[in-house]
């Protein structure tokens, strides 16, 4: 068994993109995940890749496209506001997601603290006070010293889609970026490694065949007269 853990985020019902990263952990007998949220979204097949993360030991934090999922449930947001925003990857997850999944995935915190070692280890999606958001390398040092009040050692968090890692007074910060629709590296599954001996981390960018996704947007999205070129 590997020492090393898993990093992931923003998977966006991307199957063909978790796969790839997926069957690479299994190469390297990673059983372990970080998950920083955002399973659904975009793209069209969260239940499959919850099913493919069933197999892993998985620590899960819900995303803003979870609740996002949530507000449309309950009626807070228009069926044609998200469409038009995101395409019908999250009308898709309503649909082919059981209750049992959906109530699964809107129970979940959107950060939570786990101990590694002797390495206390915060999970958010946006930031640990808020799952919306963005945290960049080159952010505000007002944002970063927000990190500095913190009892924890090491901050792992998603929503960017880019890779990131940043050492701020004495606080770690890492971004696996994006598995599902990376932005700094387009068309690849991004994901990372933690090993939990040293703590270094260790970034992969995933080729995966592309062309059934993009099958998907356009039969789906196309289908419904949207811009499905804005989700490539």
């Amino acid at each position: 068994m590997s020492s090393k853990i898993g990093l992931l985020s923003d998977i966006h019902g991307n199957f063909f993109a978790l796969k790839a990263v997926l069957d690479k952990a299994k190469k390297e007998k990673i059983t372990d995940f970080i998950f920083c949220g955002d399973l659904v979204g975009y793209y069209y097949e969260p239940k499959k890749c919850l099913e493919l993360l069933s197999s892993f030991k998985v620590e899960f934090i819900k995303g803003n496209h979870e609740i996002m999922m949530d507000d449309f449930l309950k009626k807070k947001i228009s069926q044609e506001s998200i469409i038009k925003k995101y395409g019908h990857g999250l009308q898709n997850a309503v649909d082919q997601l059981s209750k049992e999944q959906i109530e699964f995935l809107l129970s979940l915190n959107h950060t939570k603290t786990i101990k590694i070692k002797n390495k206390l280890v915060n999970i958010s999606h946006g930031s640990p006070w808020s799952p919306f958001d963005y945290i960049y390398k080159n952010s505000s040092d007002e944002t970063f010293k927000k990190f500095s009040n913190r009892k924890e050692d090491i901050f792992i968090f998603g929503n960017t889609h880019h890779q990131m890692k940043t050492t701020k007074y004495s606080k770690i910060m890492i971004n696996p970026g994006s598995v599902g629709q990376p932005r700094d590296n387009r068309g690849v599954a991004s994901w990372a490694t933690l090993d939990q001996d040293n703590f270094e981390v260790d970034f992969f960018s995933e080729k995966y065949d592309k062309d059934h996704l993009l099958e998907q947007i356009k039969r789906i999205e196309k289908e419904n007269h949207n811009n499905y070129k804005a989700l490539i």
